[in-house]
């Protein structure tokens, strides 16, 4: 169980690395000293959108469809899930300067509880049998 979700986390956090830096890059807020000369160069949001979308959330996408493509939906939907909330929440923290209270704390930790038992409950759930039976006379 374990072989299959720690490849299939490894796939879903590059998906959102590669997702919210291009959302960052759109932005304009992704490294913004070091790519100065980019933002220049690309001065409207719609530009930088277009240039993340051929580049890096294509890349993410690539690996998102691989992760589906290799593991169980259960798995990956679950880690997709939880990489998602963590992504925005690390996002906040570091883009904005959102200072981390108790409460965010507590609440992100809830969060990924609760990915965590839809993993389990998704896991555990019976299949429905789609085989359609014939009667033979």
């Amino acid at each position: 169980m374990l072989t299959q979700w720690l490849p299939a986390a490894a796939l879903q956090i590059g998906t959102h690395l590669c997702i919210f830096i291009g959302i960052a890059f759109g932005a304009g807020k992704f490294l913004p000293q070091q790519l100065h000369q980019v933002y220049t160069w690309l001065p409207t949001t719609w530009g930088r959108s277009m240039l993340a979308a051929v580049t890096i959330v294509l890349l993410g996408n690539y690996l998102v469809g691989l992760a589906y493509k290799n593991y169980p939906a259960q798995i990956v939907g679950t880690l997709h899930l939880f990489c998602a909330v963590t992504s925005i929440i690390v996002m906040a923290v570091l883009i904005d300067k959102i200072a981390v209270s108790p409460k965010i704390a507590m609440i992100s930790l809830a969060l990924a509880l609760l990915a965590g038992w839809l993993g389990y409950e998704l896991n555990n759930a019976p299949t429905q049998n789609t085989e359609q039976t014939t009667a033979t006379s």
